[in-house]
């Protein structure tokens, strides 16, 4: 202290202590305070070691170094005796912030992090006589532990079916962030499970813009969230669309013609097109048909830079996909759906050429086509079913010649038909004595032939009478005639079929016996009604999706 400079031992509190005796005991005040601040304090006398007042009273501060003796200091009332701070202990929720390159394997790792705090405070001793400077580390653990350094996607729940053509409505999920910021996020659309549950081979997909056609139908559909760590899915949920296509809708989708030309490899059953009344447009339903069959047999037509045709009749549609086996050239895997009366009474060119058959089925539906001055079709190797054909042709009415096969057809014609042919199907060419004219009728008087040689089947006569009271149209529901008179016999034999019994869990097994000559029901593979019915897609027929199931529809679980 004597070798400081004047300057620092301003510093310095001096204090003096009287000489006294080795039992005399003083204290000194570390802190000055002011005698009855807060109602505390008594005043202080014979104070030692202080230059000026030796005592303090009310209001006066004591200053730091006033020493007292014992005497004085015992007159101080003692508050620290049994002192004790009540508590709890801090809680605090703290975010944690990662960079946005930091390695997440290396964030999933437990980490501990620690930090240490440093108190520096005075404690008394239990009886409250002395205080002592207290200096205090504590070291404090602090335990991470990232579940998952990806975000958590709300669960998705399946769209609504929707027609070929139409996009559907999806409510973006709620996404929980997860170590990285969220920096984007959309739809993609699988074509397989697997790949769904793997996120793999996934396109790209926006509801409400995008829209979905028949060959999307059982796909999946998952939200993904975007980190700088990847992508990160919702659930999975399989996209519906109804296998119905207006024949209109597609001619004027010039562009992809609905893919009702999908890859039928890859496709659940053949695309069904359905004929509506075009009254108010250009072109009748007939004529769009016979328009598909044509652009359905053109081989490399010129196209321009966007691969759409730039010359002949239609010029600005793109190709439609004519593989031999795959695709649907002359209508090849493909169903038509007549679902109106057409009246055509302009000329007619038979659909089909000696090179090209329409390869199709055509279901009339028990409605008429009229008007013809020739037959529907020239060459047929497809089918066709429950169709009337009227006009003023000289030939057979629905088909001239090929391996095809008809059922349930009828015709009538002013015309005087040409000697030898046959009527519905004037030419039937297929070998093994394979029927191809089934439960078909004509107008009486004609002078079709009625020679079957090759037993492929003859249409049969009947009166204007018969025509016109009704006849023709009851026998023109062979199946349930047909089935009606099988039911009961045969029950072990003959062509097995399955049919439900309300409120019973197993289908019942029945059995047609062999008279193709009234229906083709097992005939030569061929369960026309069965076959129609057993996928669900005649609910869409009328071009919407039903608000209720219809009765026919049964799905075993």
């Amino acid at each position: 202290y004597t070798g400081l400079s004047d300057t620092d031992k301003q510093n310095i509190a001096e204090i003096s202590f009287p000489s006294a005796g080795a039992d005399k005991t003083y204290y000194y005040c570390r802190e000055e305070y002011k005698i009855g601040e807060n109602t505390e304090g008594v005043a202080v006398t014979s104070a030692t070691g202080v230059t000026g007042a030796t005592d303090y009273n009310g209001g006066a501060t004591v200053p730091v170094g006033v020493v007292i003796d014992a005497t004085n200091y015992a007159t101080l009332p003692n508050y620290q005796t049994n002192f004790t701070i009540h508590g709890v202990s801090p809680m605090e929720t703290s975010t944690l912030y990662v960079a946005r390159d930091a390695d997440i394997n290396d964030l999933s790792t437990e980490k501990i992090i620690t930090v240490v705090y440093k108190y520096d405070y005075e404690e008394s001793d239990v009886d409250g006589m002395h205080v002592v400077p207290v200096s205090e580390r504590h070291v404090v653990n602090i335990h991470i532990n990232f579940k998952s350094g990806v975000p958590e996607v709300e669960d998705i729940n399946p769209p609504t079916i929707v027609l070929p053509g139409t996009g559907i409505t999806m409510r973006i999920p709620s996404v929980t962030p997860g170590a990285y910021e969220i920096t984007g996020g959309g739809w993609e659309l699988f074509e397989t499970e697997s790949n769904a549950e793997s996120h793999i081979n996934g396109v790209p997909y926006t509801p409400s813009v995008d829209p979905l056609y028949w060959y999307q139908d059982g796909f999946y559909l998952a939200y993904y969230a975007k980190t700088y760590l990847g992508k990160t899915y919702s659930n999975y949920v399989p996209v519906s669309v109804a296998n119905y296509h207006d024949l209109k809708r597609v001619m004027d989708d010039k562009q992809n013609h609905l893919h009702v030309d999908y890859d039928r490899n890859r496709l659940k059953r053949d695309s069904k097109i359905y004929i509506n009344d075009y009254s108010a447009s250009s072109e009748n339903g007939l004529q769009l048909f016979k328009n598909f069959y044509d652009l359905s047999v053109l081989d490399n037509p010129s196209v321009d830079a966007n691969g759409l045709i730039n010359s002949g009749t239609f010029v600005g549609h793109k190709p439609l996909n004519n593989h031999e086996t795959n695709g649907v050239k002359g209508g090849q895997n493909l169903e038509f759906f007549l679902r109106t009366d057409i009246d055509h009474t302009a000329d007619w060119t038979a659909i089909g050429t000696d090179d090209q058959c329409f390869e199709g089925t055509f279901h009339g539906d028990g409605h008429t086509i009229s008007g013809l001055n020739n037959s529907l079709f020239y060459n047929l190797c497809g089918n066709v079913y429950n169709l009337g054909v009227t006009g003023t042709f000289n030939s057979a009415g629905v088909v001239d010649k090929g391996t095809g096969y008809v059922e349930s057809a009828w015709i009538n014609t002013t015309g005087t038909p040409a000697s030898g042919v046959r009527a519905v199907f004037g030419n039937p060419t297929a070998t093994n004595d394979i029927k191809q004219i089934v439960n078909s009728y004509y107008q009486t008087d004609k002078s079709y032939s009625t020679t079957d040689t090759d037993s492929h089947g003859l249409a049969r006569a009947m009166s204007d009478q018969a025509f016109y009271n009704g006849t023709v149209a009851y026998d023109l529901n062979n199946f349930y005639l047909y089935k009606r008179y099988n039911d009961g016999t045969g029950t072990s034999s003959g062509v097995e079929y399955k049919y439900w019994i309300p409120g019973e869990e197993e289908p019942q097994t029945g059995h047609y016996a062999n008279n193709i000559e009234l229906c083709s029901s097992g005939y030569n593979n061929i369960k026309y009604v069965e076959e129609r019915f057993k996928d669900g897609d005649f609910r869409y027929a009328g071009g919407t999706i039903p608000d209720s199931e219809d009765e026919r529809f049964y799905t075993k679980t």
